[in-house]
């Protein structure tokens, strides 16, 4: 955190990126740099898949799309930018086995290669479910209520004054209905 959040943050990241090509460490297991991110949360919302579209380990949450296991993991597997091995470090050429090892931790026993190790009982999701789209499903009537704990959704939105909206009477801020 302490690297982003300088006036010239930018220019140490950049360092840091560069110090890795030099040493020829960019593209090799465990020879990058500590995850940067924004702010406090992103850590643990990317790893432990607290976003919408993220499984954890930084796998995609399947779409009805996704027919199968074998479908699904060649849609999210990148391709290697230079098939020959020694020309191209693909980590996630393995996403094969990240997805199996991570349905085998999530269903146990009920995950086996006769039934896509239980592939099928993940949840698909059909759209953008990012907090944007909540919030102007709300605005526009379409939600007519929301839990959320542990944030202030209104407050992280790139459009505060919409968000945040004078409450009217029978609505509080945000479009949420006032169920008191």
């Amino acid at each position: 955190m302490g690297w982003t959040q300088h006036s010239f943050g930018t220019q140490i990241i950049r360092t840091a990126a560069v110090l890795q090509l030099l040493m020829g460490n960019i593209g090799r297991a465990g020879g990058g740099v500590n995850a940067l991110r924004g702010h406090s949360n992103i850590q643990g919302a990317t790893d432990m898949a607290g976003i919408f579209d993220n499984l954890p380990g930084y796998l995609k949450v399947p779409t009805p799309a996704d027919a199968d296991l074998a479908a699904y993991v060649k849609r999210i597997t990148p391709t290697e930018s230079k098939p020959d091995p020694w020309n191209s470090m693909n980590y996630w050429s393995n996403t094969s086995k990240f997805v199996v090892s991570f349905l085998k931790a999530m269903y146990g026993p009920a995950a086996t290669k006769e039934n896509d190790f239980a592939f099928n009982y993940l949840p698909k999701i059909d759209r953008n479910y990012s907090w944007v789209n909540i919030w102007n499903d709300m605005y526009e009537g379409k939600i007519k209520g929301i839990f959320a704990f542990g944030m202030n959704g209104v407050m992280i939105g790139p459009r505060f004054e919409q968000e945040y909206q004078r409450p009217q009477k029978g609505r509080l801020a945000g479009g949420l209905r006032n169920l008191s």
